[in-house]
């Protein structure tokens, strides 16, 4: 479970492959293609270190710390602009990936191989004798013995995909197109054969063909910033909350916005300053404006809590609650206190300096 969050990769990507081994190892009669598989993908994992480089809460954790640490540090009238979402390249994860790819590429080529020697592979007869054998029978689909040809072509273009692919995969424009073409016949075995681990683990080892900047395409979406949201530079809680979600963006989706340090006519001409420090406010691409918990909801669903807002937002009576404890917090938000922060740009500074002079003493502490 631990591993599977991302939380000490290195010690836990060790600490599986081991788990995965033994508990293995120590169920012979039961061990099929996927313990196989599986225990192949952990241990690159583990000798490689390059586990939880990308996606993990390791990587948010480390995000979180920088983000505190850079915004307390920050300058008067100097906008904070987070760091990039992501991943650096490294040596260990380019070996993992590599180290995949090549075995993948061996199981496929001598799975082919080893099928030449069936007559049923020759004859185009494998696939239905598959079918036709109740044991590992997850649907009836006996009633294609009607259509012997297409039975025939299946057996043929799986034996010629599995023999293909260890070539062609390296051919980039032919990539996906036989990673789609791999997908679908591991979907085929799950619904022929009922093998759903063994389909699910080859996925995952397909993966490592895949371009990263294309899968994180898929999350960030075609416009940066997605949405700014504008908080007070000058509330430690406020900058404490932006670094919590900042950590999670996965590439300046969020764009954090100081109210100290802009003029906020100039990111929506209907937004006060006023309004914006009584409330969260995010401003979409769009141009749309979100206010309160709406806000909060949409910043949740570009962090690791992605799932989150969809509870929040359908379950019955959640929103009614939800809304209730965010005015709460908000309200619970100090703003005619004088704040002693030298950055700060927002708070009635201006009325602790007019008692300091009427007093004509030294500064009064707040």
């Amino acid at each position: 479970a631990l591993f599977t969050m991302g939380i000490w990769s290195r010690t836990t990507a060790v600490l599986a492959w081991i788990i995965v081994v033994s508990t293995a190892r120590r169920a012979p009669f039961s061990l099929y293609g996927f313990d196989q598989i599986l225990s192949t993908w952990l241990l690159y994992l583990a000798v490689s270190g390059a586990s939880g480089q990308a996606v993990s809460l390791d990587r948010y954790f480390r995000r979180l710390r920088e983000n505190r640490k850079a915004f307390a540090t920050r300058r008067k009238d100097v906008p904070w602009v987070p760091s990039s979402g992501k991943p650096a390249p490294s040596v260990s994860a380019n070996l993992a990936l590599r180290l995949i790819q090549c075995h993948l590429v061996v199981i496929y080529a001598m799975s082919a191989l080893a099928k030449f020697q069936g007559p049923a592979w020759w004859d185009g007869t494998a696939i239905w004798g598959t079918i036709a054998s109740g044991e590992f029978r997850r649907f009836d689909l006996t009633w294609l013995a009607a259509y012997p040809l297409f039975l025939n072509f299946l057996t043929h273009a799986a034996l010629a995909l599995e023999l293909l692919y260890p070539v062609l995969i390296w051919v980039l424009p032919l990539r996906p197109l036989l990673i789609v073409l791999m997908l679908g016949l591991h979907v085929g075995i799950d619904l022929t054969l009922g093998l759903t681990e063994f389909g699910l683990a080859m996925a995952a080892g397909n993966l490592a063909f895949v371009s990263g900047l294309w899968l994180r395409s898929l999350v960030v979406g075609p416009m940066q910033p997605a949405v700014k949201v504008l908080y007070d530079g000058a509330c430690p809680r406020c900058r404490s909350s932006m670094a919590l979600i900042s950590a999670g963006d996965p590439d300046r989706v969020i764009e954090p916005v100081d109210l100290t340090a802009v003029d906020v006519s100039t990111i929506h001409p209907s937004l006060t300053k006023e309004a914006c420090l009584r409330s969260m406010h995010v401003v979409r691409a769009d141009g749309k404006v979100e206010v309160g918990y709406d806000a909060v909801l949409r910043l949740l669903s570009w962090t690791p809590l992605f799932w989150l807002p969809s509870l929040l937002r359908f379950a019955p009576g959640v929103a009614l609650v939800g809304r209730r404890v965010y005015n709460r917090i908000a309200a619970s938000r100090p703003r005619d206190v004088p704040c002693t922060d030298e950055v700060c740009g927002l708070h009635p500074v201006a009325r602790q300096g007019s008692e300091e002079s009427r007093s004509g003493s030294e500064r009064v502490p707040s």
